[in-house]
């Protein structure tokens, strides 16, 4: 298995829209899933290959559905629940039963401000859900293993940042002058 490119936040977002509709309960679902090689490549960094065998791939599906998981451990209140919603993330004791149309709607009473008027599960999939998922996708990137590590450019010693430097090494410091060469300042009269 080789590792891919760097994941881009559209193709991310793509998918975990595709992944809302069946959940990713458990990383066995996703194993003969057709969103089984996406997740893989997206959230793990990794290319499938055409030989890998049930166990490589749910050992990399595994790995990504942990990936998913502390990202949406991560993001803020109530967006968290939402995210646990709609990937149907939850334990059986708060797990909404029913599918992806019953856990957005769900979702959109947890999000709605006001009790009297809740937000609709189609109204909330259009307005709040890509924000959402545009959060979950950014926090699953910051946590996709880079496929070759770059070094932060402060870590790096004479490392040239904006492009302007002439030389690898700096100019040498001019010494400060000897104590014997110092003169006070003469005040005015």
């Amino acid at each position: 298995m080789t590792t891919t490119g760097p994941t881009t936040i559209d193709a991310l977002t793509d998918l975990l829209r595709r992944l809302y509709r069946p959940g990713i309960r458990y990383a066995a679902t996703l194993l003969h899933s057709p969103h089984a090689e996406d997740t893989i490549r997206l959230v793990t960094g990794r290319a499938p290959g055409p030989a890998d065998d049930d166990r490589t791939r749910l050992d990399h599906l595994t790995q990504a559905h942990t990936i998913i998981c502390a990202a949406v451990a991560a993001l803020g209140e109530p967006e968290r629940t939402i995210a646990r919603h709609l990937l149907d993330l939850h334990g059986d004791s708060t797990r909404v039963r029913g599918g992806i149309e019953t856990r957005r709607e769900h979702a959109a009473r947890l999000y709605s401000t006001n009790p009297a008027t809740p937000i609709t599960g189609p109204s909330f999939q259009r307005r709040h859900e890509p924000a959402i998922t545009l959060l979950l996708a950014a926090e699953i990137i910051r946590r996709v293993p880079s496929p070759m590590p770059r070094p932060h450019p402060r870590a790096t010693p004479n490392a040239d940042v904006l492009g302007t430097a002439h030389s690898a090494t700096p100019a040498p410091a001019a010494p400060p002058p000897p104590a014997s060469a110092y003169q006070p300042k003469p005040r005015p009269a």
